[in-house]
């Protein structure tokens, strides 16, 4: 199995530990890695922002680190300039959901294209029974996410939910798992990417 290549990791803004629970906190919440996709280098961000009293937004983004969103060059505007915005995706919860921004994982499934679990959990990442993993295809050559599977819920007293893949180097071919760990329980869901879709295996 060959993962994105990762060259850089960091955990953006200026949240502390406890934040996660806060849904108050007025600054965004964002874990970001650099990824090579097409050969290039792009970054992928999962992130938790403010949306009003007591609510979050959420949203998946790739951004380019070579180039920025503005081409005013005056010190004001480099301050508040962000890297260029490639693609995003919104997520959006069910009732009582929190998105566990730091366990999304990015992994490829080829050259231009990545596999993105986003998992979402019942409560909040430091508090919950209940949760789920939605999987999102980005194509790299289209700059687009699609959103390819819903797992079950992981329940009673789910303690976490992982992404694994299993291939040969250059087949397209892929099997995908969705690990969940229920109790002192491990449950393995099969799926296959066949080099354009990803579906339950048979």
């Amino acid at each position: 199995m060959r993962i994105a290549i990762l060259l850089l990791s960091l955990v953006c803004g200026s949240a502390t530990a406890f934040a996660g629970r806060d849904f108050s906190w007025p600054h965004d919440l964002s874990k970001c890695h650099v990824y090579k996709i097409s050969g290039h280098s792009y970054e992928l961000c999962a992130i938790s922002a403010p949306a009003g009293d007591q609510q979050r937004k959420f949203s998946l983004t790739v951004r380019d680190p070579s180039q920025l969103d503005t081409q005013d060059r005056s010190p004001a505007a480099l301050q508040k300039a962000k890297h260029k915005l490639v693609a995003e995706q919104v997520l959006v919860p069910k009732a009582g959901e929190y998105l566990h921004y730091e366990m999304v994982t990015p992994l490829d499934l080829d050259d231009d294209t990545w596999i993105i679990q986003v998992p979402w959990v019942k409560g909040t990442p430091e508090d919950y029974d209940e949760a789920r993993s939605v999987l999102y295809v980005y194509d790299g050559k289209r700059n687009r996410f699609t959103e390819a599977w819903s797992s079950p819920a992981c329940t009673p007293k789910c303690k976490g939910q992982t992404l694994q893949l299993r291939g040969k180097p250059g087949v397209p071919g892929k099997q995908v798992f969705v690990q969940q760990t229920v109790g002192d329980e491990h449950r393995s869901i099969e799926l296959r990417w066949d080099g354009k879709r990803l579906a339950p295996a048979k």
